[in-house]
């Protein structure tokens, strides 16, 4: 008998543990995301990319073939303004995305002059 209790402690101890480490890989892959995702935004900015038009892309220049990003512009009420959502998400599995958003300032393009990138 206490055998049997013993036994049903240690298989509700291992599934609480499986649980633990399952929840662990997901916070850690949420971490990575994010912090790609802060990093190539930065990257975008200072690199003076054109972030007006929609923008997809891997991070195999990092050395990081497990994760794909992607931008889409918003307008916002402010003229000159859009809402850039960079999202970052896993290459092989249905996982959350993380997403960050930044507001930055567009200039007016005004003659035959051709202004690229953003200053935020």
């Amino acid at each position: 008998m206490s055998i049997a209790i013993l036994s049903i402690g240690i298989v509700a101890v291992m599934g609480a543990m499986g649980s633990i480490v399952r929840s662990q890989g997901r916070m850690k892959t949420q971490e990575v995301m994010q912090r790609l995702a802060e990093r190539k935004f930065e990257e975008m900015l200072v690199t003076t990319q054109d972030l007006t038009s929609p923008q997809n892309g891997d991070f195999s220049d990092w050395n990081e073939y497990n994760y794909n990003w992607s931008t889409t512009v918003d307008t916002t009420s402010s003229t000159y303004v859009s809402a850039i959502t960079l999202t970052v998400q896993p290459v092989n599995a249905d996982s959350p995305k993380v997403s960050v958003v930044q507001l930055i300032y567009i200039p007016p393009q005004t003659g035959s002059t051709t202004t690229t990138g953003a200053t935020q």
